[in-house]
């Protein structure tokens, strides 16, 4: 029996790598052909269009309006650029698009998206200029996003009243749940800060005793309160907004420990963007510097409220299409169907693509908006940039990127300058350009040499470049630090660390077990693999590891096989939706020559996973060893066609060629017989 193929090895980096949370949304991209077939179903008279004119006429959109002449030109090359997320490309030519045709409000939409997503690229010139923006948006009653525009240039001109006017209009598109607090803000702008407060529900009293809103009205709410010099009511509100705090939201994060520090609880405040760090190695190289930056900052504003709302909200919807993703790959059918069989809950793969795509441009357009309000919120220019590099936007013929771009507007200075450098290296590593990558690498490793961060960033990038010896090195060295400071945690976590912060170090060792995995050293990596299971021991991404490893490395030794089948189904009680898991579980089946229930478990794998070729091509194994040939000789062809790693399809050819002989041969011998 072959060992399990190594194209879906369950770990190929480091766990908190700086591709780590872009892989979960990678692929998604639309293609530029099927929005042109959208294009075309939507638009019939494209067929006419004069090529050299670039213009066409159609049938009015507006309910009995005469055909309107159609710049045909100026809206494919807009439409295509925001497909594929070139915003600066986008703008213009749907701007020009849109001033031919004044009446057409859908194009008018989709020209103002373009305007709000790419920003610096408007002003340009004059087919991008701001006053050519907002008259767009002035056009555009009742739209939501044209209602926010009108706002942020209100705020921007500080008059607070017209700001209020038009957030107070804001109804639909994903916003409501903003209006509120951007009303509050104007609000408080305008000097009221009693009127805002009680916009976010937090002046009532109910039964006589001081009633607060929860979650992120609460928040905001005590950022108003404690500026106005309402001392108590700020940390009712405080303690509202704390209950059920996100901590993967840098900004609501950011705002509490804010609030912290105003009250002199600076240890508090610490831990708070510790706890908010941790699994985010760029983020950890800033959390001292951002923590120390809370003592004496300036005073909060209203319009520094109203970017920290449009970034909180551009961090919750990327939060929530990770978990949408996350929900979908691990999704099963659910009983009710009519004929009493299970109900497929998935979304098809194009539903989901799409999907993504809409949060990615419902994300870059609350990004925008916060930092068209203040330029210097650098949580939010990190998170724009990492989602434009899931996106793909703006790559140029050297291999520029906008998301680099949007990097380098960082400044040096910030806190958040280390994150900054963090994000750049793996967009670079992503791109395939090592050398630059170790050269961010090697900048963070001279500003902190007692930290772990960088030469766990040296590992990731090693990784990446499939250079094993070298990412060994690299997160052994990790190792040594993170013990290091275990040890003499003064002048590094200071107070914050307490015992339990050790269990967190078994991602690293995790990542180095799999470095050493790749690098041929099996006995090595299920040493450290061991140690990370000895502090986490109900990870199911370690025993899978763990369980895989066996298999591949100790398959002709049953109790190893044994072992190993232990830990998988451990690992799929604690995630029982993991293909993966089921898959390699499926083959310790299969190496104790059960094949009847291996195929069972690698049926309900591919279903989840049906482009998978590790998956299809233990699929083959288990219908060949149950005699169904031909069915194995289809999985094995499709399994091919999966895109397997180069040393993989060798293994599935030869299966293919020795099946083929096994057919020659079947009736050849049965013309021997009596």
């Amino acid at each position: 029996m072959d060992a399990p193929l190594r194209s879906s090895g369950p770990v190929t980096g480091s766990p908190q790598g700086p591709g780590c949370a872009r892989a979960r949304r990678r692929g998604i991209a639309l293609a530029a052909v099927g929005v042109l077939a959208a294009v075309a179903a939507s638009w019939p008279a494209l067929a006419a269009t004069d090529a050299e004119a670039g213009v066409t006429t159609r049938p009015g959109r507006l309910s009995g309006g005469p055909p309107l002449a159609f710049p045909v030109k100026d809206f494919l090359i807009g439409e295509v650029a925001l497909a594929r997320f070139d915003a600066a490309h986008a703008a213009p030519a749907l701007l020009r698009a849109a001033a031919e045709v004044p009446q057409d409000r859908d194009l008018a939409m989709e020209a103002l998206v373009a305007a709000v997503m790419a920003d610096g690229a408007v002003g340009s010139g004059p087919d991008t200029s701001p006053e050519r923006v907002r008259t767009l948006a002035q056009g555009l009653a009742g739209q939501p996003l044209a209602a926010l525009v009108l706002g942020n240039a209100a705020v921007r001109a500080d008059d607070w009243a017209g700001a209020r006017h038009a957030y107070a209009s804001v109804n639909g598109g994903g916003f409501d749940g903003l209006r509120p607090l951007l009303v509050a803000a104007a609000e408080w702008g305008a000097g009221h800060p009693d009127a805002a407060l009680s916009t976010l529900g937090a002046s009532g009293r109910a039964g006589g005793r001081a009633t607060a809103p929860g979650g992120i009205y609460a928040l905001f709410g005590a950022r108003i309160a404690l500026a106005s010099g309402r001392t108590a009511q700020a940390e009712l509100l405080r303690n509202a907004g704390m209950s059920g705090l996100p901590t993967s939201n840098i900004v609501l994060v950011g705002l509490a420990a804010d609030l912290a520090a105003r009250r002199g609880e600076f240890a508090a405040a610490r831990r708070m963007l510790h706890v908010m760090a941790f699994g985010r190695p760029g983020m950890a190289l800033s959390e001292a510097g951002w923590a120390d930056s809370l003592r004496g900052a300036a005073a909060p504003t209203a319009s520094g409220m109203i970017a920290q709302v449009y970034a909180a909200a551009g961090f919750a919807v990327g939060a929530m299409m990770a978990d949408t993703i996350e929900q979908q790959t691990t999704a099963r059918g659910q009983g009710g169907g009519q004929d009493g069989a299970a109900r497929d809950e998935r979304l098809p793969p194009s539903a989901l693509r799409d999907l993504s795509r809409i949060a990615q441009r419902d994300e870059i357009v609350r990004l925008r908006l916060a930092l068209s309000i203040d330029p210097g919120l650098d949580a939010a220019r990190i998170a724009l940039a990492e989602v434009l590099a899931d996106a793909g936007a703006g790559r140029g013929p050297e291999g520029e990127t906008d998301a680099i771009a949007e990097l380098a507007k960082v400044d040096p200075a910030s806190p958040l300058a280390p994150a900054a450098l963090w994000s750049e290296a793996g967009i670079e590593a992503d791109l395939g350009r090592s050398d630059a990558a170790r050269a961010i690498a090697t900048r963070l490793a001279q500003r902190f040499p007692a930290r772990p961060e960088p030469q766990q960033l040296f590992g990731d990038i090693a990784m990446q470049a499939k250079d094993f010896p070298a990412a060994v090195a690299a997160y052994r060295r990790a190792v040594d630090l993170q013990a290091e400071l275990r040890r003499h945690p003064a002048g590094s976590f200071g107070d914050t660390i307490d015992d339990n912060d050790a269990q967190g170090d078994w991602p690293l060792l995790m990542a180095l077990g799999a470095a050493q995995e790749q690098a041929g050293d099996w006995p090595a990596a299920h040493a450290v693999l061991e140690r990370a299971l000895a502090l986490a021991p109900d990870r199911p991404v370690l025993l899978n590891f763990l369980g895989y490893g066996d298999l591949e490395h100790e398959a002709d030794d049953p109790h190893a096989v044994a072992a190993a089948r232990l830990r998988l189904e451990k690992a799929l009680s604690l995630a029982p939706e993991d293909p993966n898991i089921r898959d390699f579980l499926g083959f310790a089946l299969l190496l104790q020559h059960d094949p009847q229930r291996a195929l069972t478990l690698f049926e309900q794998a591919a279903e989840k996973m049906p482009e998978d070729p590790t998956i299809n091509a233990h699929l083959g194994d288990a219908y060949m060893a149950l005699g169904r040939r031909i069915e194995a000789v289809e999985q094995w062809e499709w399994a091919l066609l999966c895109h397997p790693e180069p040393a993989d399809a060798a293994v599935l050819r030869r299966k293919l060629a020795e099946a083929g002989a096994a057919a020659v041969a079947a009736p050849a011998s049965a013309k021997a017989g009596p």
